[in-house]
């Protein structure tokens, strides 16, 4: 009788495993709490599975920031310039290339100070600023506040010419009193719980 009860939780215990392993793995995304959230499924956005981590680097020669996908550095990684770059970690998910919904954000480059510029093109313009040059299309975010998304922020430090750019609120108020000046939302991505890749641990 014992081995019988014993061998019914047994196998409840591995269907379970089953169902939330084999079935629902593949949809399943997760978050910061350990919970794992359904994608949207709303044919108005942007599939959330197809985004990429995009990761905050330092290069410490000229004091600079930028946010791009891990293997632009890794590609760049030598004795050149793209050996002076350090990692300090993930910032978002956004798009490597264009989809339904999504607005292109251009990189341009600030010879005079050594500084990384991002800027959104709402209407599919390329932008042309004056006395930047133009670094290409290195990410595809949403121009307004939908499908899950939250705001990505620009800060900057006119003393050493710098840029920086999160989603973290706290972390935004923080650099403003440290100095840091304000520059608003530059366009709005989705947070890294939303990356599917994350479970399936091919990211």
């Amino acid at each position: 009788m014992i081995a019988n009860i014993l061998l019914t939780c047994l196998l409840s215990l591995s269907l379970s495993h089953i169902s939330t392993f084999g079935v629902n793995a593949e949809k399943a995304i997760p978050s910061t709490s350990g919970q794992y959230l359904p994608p949207s499924s709303d044919p108005n956005c942007a599939d959330p599975s197809l985004t990429a981590r995009y990761i905050t680097y330092f290069n410490t020669a000229v004091t600079a920031h930028t946010v791009d996908q891990r293997f632009y550095f890794i590609n760049n990684d030598g004795a050149g310039a793209g050996a002076q770059w350090v990692l300090q970690g993930d910032n978002f998910c956004a798009w490597g290339t264009a989809q339904n919904f999504t607005s292109p954000l251009y990189l341009f480059y600030n010879p005079s100070t050594n500084d990384y510029h991002f800027i959104l093109s709402a209407d599919g313009t390329v932008p042309k600023p004056s006395g930047l040059q133009a670094q290409g299309i290195r990410a595809h975010v949403y121009a307004t506040q939908v499908c899950g998304s939250v705001p990505l922020y620009t800060l900057s430090k006119p003393s050493v010419g710098d840029h920086w750019y999160t989603i973290f609120q706290g972390e935004r108020e923080t650099l403003i009193s440290f100095g840091w000046v304000d520059g608003g939302i530059l366009a709005y991505v989705l947070p890294l719980e939303s990356r599917s890749c994350l479970l399936m641990g091919v990211c």
